[in-house]
């Protein structure tokens, strides 16, 4: 069985004015080093499908779902946020109720950072 692909070789395979679909979601399962890879790599002209908004938006249409319950269920396994001081994602408010319900919750908080993407630039590392 081969192994997988170097972000590198990844990207080089990706031509110029392709459409990408890539996955993850406020940097949740987003694949960063391959976005990297393609940046690196200068690759032009390359679009995507406005059409994959129609579900999404149709998925957020209706009430959100109450979300606590998945915490809960995390009870025993090792869950720590990390959030940046200057971002709503997840909000301050939310991170207290985490810590209210698990109070071995792992938590860090990089100051002067809005998402979790700019913290690799940041050399911070910290658990509160």
């Amino acid at each position: 069985m081969k192994g997988a692909l170097k972000p590198e070789a990844a990207s080089a395979m990706i031509p110029q004015g392709a459409s990408l679909m890539i996955g993850g979601f406020m940097a949740v399962g987003t694949p960063e080093r391959m976005i990297d890879a393609i940046v690196a790599r200068d690759v032009g002209g390359l679009t995507h499908d406005p059409a994959l908004r129609i579900a999404f938006d149709a998925a957020m249409a209706g009430p959100l779902p109450e979300l606590w319950p998945l915490v809960d269920a995390c009870e025993g396994l090792p869950l720590a946020p990390i959030r940046g001081a200057a971002s709503d994602v997840p909000s301050r408010s939310t991170v207290e109720e985490m810590r209210r319900r698990r109070p071995d919750l792992l938590f860090t908080e990089f100051p002067l950072r809005g998402n979790r993407r700019a913290f690799k630039l940041t050399g911070q590392v910290g658990i509160a």
